[in-house]
């Protein structure tokens, strides 16, 4: 199944899982409601009601962390690439100390990594 979701086009793909997601929560939110109207009694409405609220709360949390995680990567990326920039410049401003003739090519190498 995921294999096939992963050769779809991203849109497609994104579309299915969330509809999929969607569909799989409304059916264990209706079989844990036929589950509980079966015993319907006043002392069931407040466990039912406050499972249903500590599922969500997990969710969001599990969300929340994830969306963390997510922008400590990209902090740590744009880290990454600001060091390598200083360490690129610090490079191509040294070269110029040496002999110039060989540091020109160096230096041309050093363009057409940027």
């Amino acid at each position: 199944m995921l294999d096939l979701l992963l050769s779809l086009p991203a849109w497609l793909g994104c579309g299915l899982t969330m509809i999929s997601a969607a569909l799989l929560g409304l059916v264990v939110y209706l079989v844990s409601f036929k589950l509980i109207t079966k015993y319907k009694s006043e002392d069931l409405k407040a466990p039912a009601s406050s499972l249903f609220g500590v599922v969500g709360l997990l969710l969001s949390l599990m969300l929340s962390l994830a969306f963390g995680e997510v922008i400590v990567e990209l902090v740590s990326i744009r880290n990454a690439v600001e060091r390598e920039v200083v360490a690129i410049s610090d490079t191509y401003k040294n070269l110029k100390l040496f002999d110039i003739q060989r540091n020109r090519e160096i230096q041309t190498i050093l363009i057409d990594y940027t």
